[in-house]
């Protein structure tokens, strides 16, 4: 939004948001400055931000999909976190530098409260066409790169560099087999254990996994 201030009226922030601002003075605007600010959160660490899904190798494109202009399978890839904390975590600076790339300071979720859930997807628009726009709130961004079907290396990192998570997944036990499960996710069954260990994660119970979190029963 853009807004004038003439009368200097204090900005109440009461939720995460970064401000640009610039001064005029005698006709002449002064450079932009900008700045982002945070409430009542603390770091993102291994203890507080967890990844819980993820889906590395989606069903292929249907007829309607592949009409619309989506005609890679992966286009519809998504990594879930949840906050397993008990205060709200700043995701500024937070990001996946291997495996896939995105940086959590460029998205509108700039904090996440205990108990709730983020995603980063590979194709906004592939995911929305799926899965529809009733995640648009949950959703952070768009990622670089791919999950690879496969298994790969995946690292979650600080501001500073510091790892918040690093690990390896892979699609041999003991990790989920997906080969007669086609196009669902695995999820992790302890956030706050390894998750690195195989046998911590399962498949998910549907196809296309669960990106909105813990499903309600309205939803189900």
């Amino acid at each position: 939004a853009i807004r004038s201030n003439p009368g200097a009226t204090p900005f109440i922030v009461d939720a995460p948001v970064t401000i640009m601002a610039r001064s005029y003075d005698n006709g002449q605007w002064s450079a932009l400055t900008e700045a982002d600010f945070t409430v009542d959160t603390i770091p993102a660490s291994s203890t507080s931000l967890a990844v819980v899904e993820m889906l590395y190798n989606p069903v292929g494109a249907d007829t309607e999909e592949l009409n619309a202009g989506f005609t890679d399978g992966d286009q519809f890839e998504f990594i879930q976190l949840k906050n397993i904390g008990s205060r709200a975590v700043d995701l500024h600076g937070v990001r996946f530098t291997d495996g896939i790339n995105f940086d959590f300071s460029t998205s509108l979720i700039r904090a996440l409260s205990p108990g709730s859930y983020v995603i980063a997807v590979s194709d906004l628009d592939a995911f929305r066409f799926r899965n529809g726009n009733h995640h648009d709130a949950l959703i952070a961004g768009q990622y670089t790169g791919r999950l690879n079907n496969g298994g790969e290396h995946l690292r979650l990192i600080g501001p500073s560099g510091e790892i918040i998570q690093d690990y390896s997944f892979s699609t041999s036990s003991p990790w989920p087999d997906l080969s007669d499960r086609d196009g669902h996710s695995i999820q992790i069954i302890d956030p706050s254990a390894s998750h690195d260990d195989g046998e911590n994660w399962r498949a998910s119970g549907s196809m296309g996994g669960n990106p909105g979190g813990t499903m309600s029963f309205a939803i189900w």
